[in-house]
């Protein structure tokens, strides 16, 4: 069964498609390198802004509760929109832990339906497990992709088939061209990745997506990733039952490690002599297991005319241990054979359907198609950039309110780049705001070798 789709867009949907129009024009010029005008932008942004609004109204329960409280369910002003109506990414948890414990799959069906743009209505009988909640919506129409932070406490991110398409498809071109560098051929590629077999979890489900663009593919853990098995790992068992399935869960992953290092590894050697190009999709802590394993073996990988390393997240090892970005980088070409032109880094959030790479100057550039903000200490937002919390409005999500306040903190310019790109980027490093939980795939990756 495909994804929800309206057979006839209403009026605001219909008025908030028309508006992106022209912002997703500039995308590809963009990605070429050619200079956007940002005042143009900003102002086709604040027309997408406000049709977007009228559409959560319409569409959104939550959304319009806020709205009526703050008397703005009729507003032409996009500053004021974004300033007022703007949420945590704490909306997409914002849900009992106890409805999992004791599987309230109805409760938690009828959390989702406040927050998304339409009502899921999956088949619930059998339900007894997350993932098996998570494959229920999905018949009904709805991807529900998963996150999760050090807590355990999952947050689920719902897409029609909307906002899915405009994930898929500026995913896959920004990781072809890698914001202005020469395009990367992948399917000429041998892949290798760092992850899941897929699954809704947001790393493992992107890197799938890209791996069926490549020649061949292999994974580090041959199996889908798990909902319920990534909340066991993260927050801990509670039952022998939840015990026994966390045991053989790390047992196959985490401690198994070896084993799989070993296959990734070999079959980039036998990629490498056959002359087959290799992508390497890893987090940081990921690559630089690999490098030190390489070295272990006392074995390189020859400089090759065609690669790619795609990587994100944070630069922290498991073991507590800090590594510069220059000499993990120096490291993957010293031992896997990838020069610097070759390594290419993103940063985005499991809730933005636009993903930022960086550049050979260091810096983290905003596609045309999302606007990228910050807010200082009490969350307005600061109008010349600096350094505050992240946020963004992103007029491509449909499914849920597309203007989001996440947990990063971040220092935004705007401005050309020495690299040729125009417009606001992302300069030096990104962490977490002060008391948010850590997030993302190094915590949950990291569990499944506790």
């Amino acid at each position: 069964m495909g994804l929800f789709s309206r057979s006839a867009p209403g009026a605001t949907l219909a008025a908030l498609i028309e508006a992106r129009r022209p912002i997703e024009a500039l995308y590809e010029p963009w990605v070429q390198g050619e200079r956007i005008d940002p005042e143009m932008l900003r102002r086709l942004h604040a027309k997408a802004t406000i049709a977007a609004h009228a559409f959560y109204v319409d569409s959104i329960p939550i959304y319009r509760k806020l709205a009526d409280e703050l008397g703005l369910t009729e507003c032409d002003d996009a500053g004021m929109i974004v300033a007022e109506m703007s949420s945590s990414d704490h909306l997409f948890k914002s849900y009992p832990q106890e409805w999992i414990d004791r599987r309230d799959f109805a409760a938690l069906t009828d959390w989702l339906g406040t927050i998304a743009s339409d009502r899921p209505a999956p088949v619930l009988d059998g339900v007894e497990t997350v993932d098996q909640w998570i494959e229920a919506v999905g018949r009904a129409g709805w991807r529900l992709n998963y996150s999760s932070g050090t807590s355990g406490h999952l947050s689920f991110i719902p897409r029609e088939a909307l906002t899915d398409a405009a994930l898929m498809k500026f995913t896959v071109r920004q990781w072809t061209q890698m914001a202005g560098r020469t395009p990367l051929p992948l399917g000429q590629f041998d892949g290798y990745f760092m992850i899941f077999a897929g699954g809704q979890q947001m790393i493992s489900a992107q890197g799938y997506m890209l791996s069926r663009e490549c020649a061949r593919a292999e994974f580090m853990y041959p199996e889908p990733s798990s909902a319920d098995l990534t909340r066991l790992a993260v927050k801990g068992a509670s039952t022998d039952e939840e015990e026994q399935a966390l045991a053989a869960f790390r047992a196959r992953t985490g401690g198994n490690m070896d084993a799989h290092c070993t296959r990734i590894l070999d079959g980039m050697i036998a990629s490498a002599k056959a002359g087959r190009p290799i992508l390497l999709y890893a987090p940081p802590f990921q690559l630089l297991d690999l490098c030190q394993r390489m070295e272990a073996r006392g074995e390189r990988i020859a400089p090759q005319a065609l690669g790619a390393v795609l990587t994100g997240g944070g630069w922290k090892s498991f073991e507590n241990q800090r590594i510069s970005r220059e000499d993990l980088l120096a490291f993957a070409e010293d031992r896997l054979g990838f020069g610097p032109h070759q390594m290419h880094e993103g940063y985005g959030q499991s809730e933005c359907n636009a993903h930022f790479n960086r550049c050979a100057h260091g810096r983290f550039h905003a596609t045309p198609l999302a606007m990228p903000m910050v807010l200082d200490a009490n969350l307005d937002i600061m109008a010349g950039g600096g350094l505050g919390r992240y946020g963004f409005s992103d007029p491509f999500i449909t499914a849920f309110p597309g203007f989001v306040i996440t947990g990063d903190e971040t220092e935004l310019v705007d401005e050309t780049c020495p690299c040729g790109l125009s417009g606001i980027a992302i300069v030096g490093e990104i962490r977490r705001a002060k008391d948010q939980e850590i997030k993302g795939c190094g915590g949950v990756m990291a569990a499944t070798r506790a």
